[in-house]
């Protein structure tokens, strides 16, 4: 599991992510990088990814057997994709089960109407079958 705290003043800076094994030990590690935001696992669970400011994010390895061990972070690629401040709004990306990031992007000031799919994968394959 891994999740972000933030600190009292609230500031980019002042955000920590912390990883914990699941189910839960008691044991909890923090994430050596520096303004952690918005943390979530890659599918494969070796590497999370991080929003570190309103303008970066970045990616970390992790292994988890025989001992918990974090690589060097890297910068991660925002191309396509714009990312919230981690200090405020909640992240909209993940990840795909093929290992690509799916972002989704929405500016209300532009759009006026928003449409959500619901159970949109059995209308696909019905599409896709055909």
């Amino acid at each position: 599991m891994v999740y972000q705290r933030s600190g009292a003043s609230g500031k980019v800076d002042d955000i920590q992510a912390f990883v914990e094994p699941f189910p839960a030990t008691g044991a909890k590690y923090l994430v050596p990088l520096k303004s952690a935001g918005h943390p979530f696992w890659s599918r494969t669970g070796d590497r999370l990814y991080f929003n570190t400011s309103a303008n970066t994010s970045m990616q970390l390895d992790v292994r988890t057997t025989p001992t918990l061990a974090f690589g060097q972070p890297r910068p991660l690629s925002r191309a396509s994709r714009i990312e919230p401040n981690p200090a405020g709004i909640r992240r909209n990306v993940d990840a795909l089960p093929d290992g690509r990031l799916l972002g989704v992007t929405f500016d209300a000031s532009e759009a006026s109407e928003f449409h959500a799919v619901l159970n949109w994968l059995p209308s696909l394959t019905a599409k896709l079958a055909r």
